[in-house]
Order: C-alpha cells, then structure tokens, then sequence
C-alpha cells in the first residue's frame, strides 16, 4: 500500500510541533481521517472538520476527538488555543481574499509558535477543473501563485515561514508551506 498522499508533509508538520498538551490540532478538510488518527496517536486533541465516516479509534483517542461539519470560519474556535492548523489542499481551492482570511483566523486560533501547513499552486492566474474526488465527480477552483506573492500573503496575515518545498502534482507545481505564529 503507498503513503497517504500528504504524508511527507504530515511528517514535516509534525517534526515542528510544540509537544503535545492541553491546545488542540484543527485538521480542515479531515476526509477519510488518515491523518486525524495520526494526529491522535501522537497525543494531540483534534478538531476534525468535514471527516467522512467514523474512526477505529481507542476509548482515550475518542475523547481527544472533536467532529465538526463547519466550515472553518463557522467554527468557535478561543483565541490562542490551537498548536496546530492542517489544512492540506483546502487553501489552494479559495480565491486569494479568502485565504488571506482563512490565514488571519488562523493566526487568532494559533498560540505563540503555533504552526498551520497548507499546499498552493505555483504560477500566474485562477482556473477551473472538474475531477474525480472522494464524493464523485468535484469542480474545483485553482488558485496560483508567485512565491513572492506567497511570501507577503502569509507575512500580512501575521504568520512567517518556517519550512516550504516543492513538488510536482498532476502537472501542477505545488508549494508546501508550513507557517508559525510567532513566539
């Protein structure tokens, strides 16, 4: 069986967490729930938005688990109680004002040195796409962008940079981003 699709970036994710204690992961986007397991077995609680199913999980896992069908700003979230934000591609999929929104909020829930990973599209532009997803057959918004338009996205949303990389996807350039709230 092959790695889940964003495991190497679960796995960078992870290496920069603050250890696991009382403030929470919100995964976006939690689908089949590979990485809301993960994230549990390493002893964070989580918020899972749009999980699809339910999760094999221990008694003492479940407790550690939240469910929501909201969609991110729908979610009451305090201010300064997340370690972490995974959003993989649910960013990629928002036009530009949105996901400067969607990375202030971030921001807000995150506590100092609090980190969020999300995937963009590399280039000039906006288009859309209809593919196969995991629901049937999903039209999707892409969304592109200039590294340096990256770069000051992610800064005027009071987030830095602490790893980024990228990859080919589906005859897409793809930039892994991993922000920090700053200490």
């Amino acid at each position: 069986m092959s790695a889940p699709r964003y495991q190497a970036a679960f796995d960078r994710f992870a290496s920069h967490l603050l250890p696991p204690a009382k403030d929470q992961i919100i995964e976006l986007s939690a689908g089949r729930g590979t990485y809301t397991k993960q994230f549990l077995e390493k002893g964070y609680p989580i918020l899972a938005c749009g999980l699809l199913g339910e999760l094999d999980v221990s008694e003492d896992q479940r407790k550690r688990l939240i469910v929501s069908l909201k969609a991110a700003e729908d979610i009451p979230v305090p201010y300064r109680t997340c370690a972490g934000v995974f959003c993989c591609d649910a960013l990629a999929e928002r036009p530009k004002q949105a996901v400067f929104v969607s990375l202030r909020l971030f921001a807000d829930w995150l506590i100092p040195g609090g980190i969020c990973y999300g995937l963009f599209y590399e280039g000039e532009g906006v288009k859309r796409i209809t593919e196969q997803g995991i629901q049937g057959l999903k039209e999707r918004l892409l969304v592109y962008y200039q590294p340096e338009e990256l770069d000051d996205l992610i800064g005027s949303a009071s987030l830095e940079t602490v790893d980024a990389w990228r990859d080919e996807e589906q005859q897409r350039r793809v930039l892994h981003v991993i922000m920090r709230r700053p200490l």
